[in-house]
């Protein structure tokens, strides 16, 4: 919510990040370059604020900490995550691995996770009656089993429903 106030400065949400979470930090670091990692902010108006966060992948630390994980995503580029209202579509939340870089992006009104596109634009998530928030997550990706410098394969688009329970299981 901070940072997506007009005082919000994302410089400064890093630095106590740092400091207040150390150990958040830590683990980003063992897979990130936090040193040249940014967040963010962009007003898109009626309250509504874009908000992101970018850093390039460390590979050569996090396979110390992850071998196997860090190998599996070394493989992919681009890797796209998205996370969109079930029957709009609306964008709620995207992550993408793209040339060495992980960027993440989310919308913010109010303090709260927003659509940020679409007709939705602005709205708040809201659990339904029975605690249940639905939203479909799609992965986009390519193969590069080479490398960058060679050819990709891509991989077919996927999506699932998914239906994320307040009280959990």
């Amino acid at each position: 919510a901070w940072l997506a106030s007009p005082d919000g400065d994302g410089q400064a949400l890093m630095a106590a990040l740092q400091e207040f979470l150390p150990n958040t930090f830590d683990f980003f670091a063992r897979v990130l370059d936090m040193s040249a990692a940014a967040i963010s902010r962009q007003d898109i108006g009626q309250g509504l604020v874009e908000v992101t966060f970018s850093a390039p992948v460390d590979y050569n630390t996090g396979v110390k900490s992850y071998p196997c994980t860090m190998e599996l995503l070394g493989l992919f580029d681009p890797l796209l995550l998205h996370a969109r209202h079930p029957t709009t579509h609306g964008l709620l939340w995207d992550l993408s691995l793209r040339e060495g870089r992980m960027v993440t992006k989310g919308y913010v009104r109010e303090g709260r996770l927003a659509y940020g596109d679409s007709v939705l634009s602005g709205l708040i998530p809201q659990w339904d009656d029975q605690g249940v928030f639905m939203t479909d997550v799609s992965v986009e990706c390519s193969l590069v089993p080479l490398g960058l410098s060679m050819a990709a394969i891509p991989f077919p688009f996927m999506r699932w429903r998914c239906s994320l329970e307040r009280r959990g299981r």
